[in-house]
């Protein structure tokens, strides 16, 4: 495999408001989900991990966890600052100290597999498709060469799932707005990148955002043997 991708930056900065407590420090089969994302980024051969939070009890506990790690730098810590908010801010609070390409993960989804990246060439977005499902309102749809924030109006399609692979110069490029909804939009940021493409997702992924999703991605986590 051409190994393009160096740098991962792990979005960790949610507040989990909708799952009811913290979802970024509960355990599936013994490991939280940025436990597997890290297993993930070194399944990959990524050493260069950079992870963005926001509550001092995650920091603590990736601080406790992995503090071997990070005095060998293969992990840094960064907050993201109070404001403003969303994951597009958590994707530009390292982006000055990674290198050009890199991957970025969600902390609250699991991965499993081999990354494919063959080319330097273009912004990737993920992608998956789904039909009519209420629970597809949480995703972001994929319309024409865009990314939608989660629309009420789409019921079925592309939704923007997994990960995203980037160009950091193309990131550096893009002067940061702020959204209808009060945030820096990491859809916002990948639709205003110059040579966006959009491939289906190739590995095994789940996502959760209610405490009713935790069966569900226990269920795939166990299934791929972790």
């Amino acid at each position: 495999m051409l190994k393009l991708i160096n740098s991962a930056i792990i979005l960790a900065g949610g507040l989990s408001q909708r799952y009811g407590k913290n979802k970024l420090l509960e355990t599936f089969n013994g490991k939280t989900l940025i436990e597997y994302n890290i297993d993930f980024c070194y399944f990959n051969n990524i050493t260069d991990i950079h992870i963005v939070y926001y509550d001092e009890k995650v920091y603590a506990y990736l601080k406790n966890k992995f503090s071997k790690e990070i005095i060998m730098k293969n992990i840094t810590l960064h907050k993201r600052p109070d404001e403003p908010v969303g994951t597009g801010m958590s994707l530009l609070t390292p982006i000055n100290l990674i290198s050009d390409r890199f991957i970025i993960l969600f902390g609250d989804n699991f991965y499993k597999g081999r990354i494919e990246d063959n080319t330097d060439s273009y912004n990737v977005a993920t992608y998956k498709y789904f039909s009519y499902d209420s629970s597809n309102l949480r995703f972001a749809a994929i319309q024409g060469d865009s990314i939608i924030e989660k629309p009420h109006s789409v019921f079925e399609g592309k939704y923007f799932v997994g990960y995203m692979i980037l160009n950091r110069k193309d990131i550096l490029s893009i002067p940061y707005s702020i959204s209808g909804r009060g945030e820096v939009e990491i859809t916002e940021i990948f639709n205003r990148c110059p040579r966006k493409q959009f491939r289906p997702l190739n590995i095994d992924w789940e996502e959760i955002t209610y405490v009713e999703d935790y069966n569900k991605m226990l269920k795939l986590i166990m299934m791929n043997g972790d």
